[in-house]
């Protein structure tokens, strides 16, 4: 109320950002979208009203190709060389081109954030998820690559030596698939 009460007196963009996160964090998405909208036709257009406008959008049960254009602005906001904090939205639009089935898109965005990133800062989780998304791609050396590797990370994580076996046999590699799976078996013999 206060923001809105600001902006009516001065209608500065700022005003109209704060009475839309306001709004946001109400859950009234379809009043937030529009006062980000109002904000990125102003100098203060970012790449959060840009990635605020796609969440309200994909949480009104929107139309995910309208949310993607606003994820494509957000990450075209981004300025090289892109600092660590940013490469949350270039994260996310990985996420909605997979939802979306653009597998090969979403795999370059999971690359570049990976480099943003670096190894050193990511998890097993992550090259798990990138890989289930090569998979998907029918990326499989890649999948193979990143399962491996996750499997590294976590070494008594069941999941990934399974996966690493059902890889191989897709490709028809079935000694390795054998051997990962028993890897698996020997990490939860339940699963026998």
């Amino acid at each position: 109320d206060e923001a809105a009460a600001a902006y009516a007196l001065n209608p500065q963009p700022l005003y109209r950002l704060q009475q839309g996160h306001s709004l946001f964090l109400q859950g009234d998405f379809e009043h937030a979208k529009q006062c980000f909208s109002d904000v990125c036709a102003t100098d203060l257009v970012s790449a959060e009203t840009h990635y605020l406008m796609a969440k309200c959008i994909l949480l009104q049960g929107g139309d995910s190709i309208q949310a993607l254009a606003q994820m494509d602005s957000a990450v075209n906001r981004l300025m090289p060389p892109v600092p660590k904090n940013a490469a949350f939205y270039i994260l996310e639009r990985a996420h909605l081109l997979s939802e979306m089935g653009q597998y090969r898109k979403a795999v370059f965005d999971y690359n570049n954030y990976e480099g943003i990133m670096t190894p050193k800062m990511l998890t097993d989780r992550f090259y798990a998820l990138r890989a289930q998304v090569e998979l998907n791609a029918k990326m499989y050396q890649q999948a193979l690559d990143d399962m491996l590797y996750a499997q590294t990370l976590a070494p008594k994580n069941a999941y990934y030596p399974q996966e690493c076996a059902r890889i191989y046999f897709i490709v028809g590699s079935y000694n390795e698939a054998i051997t990962q799976a028993q890897k698996s078996l020997v990490l939860h013999p339940e699963n026998l």
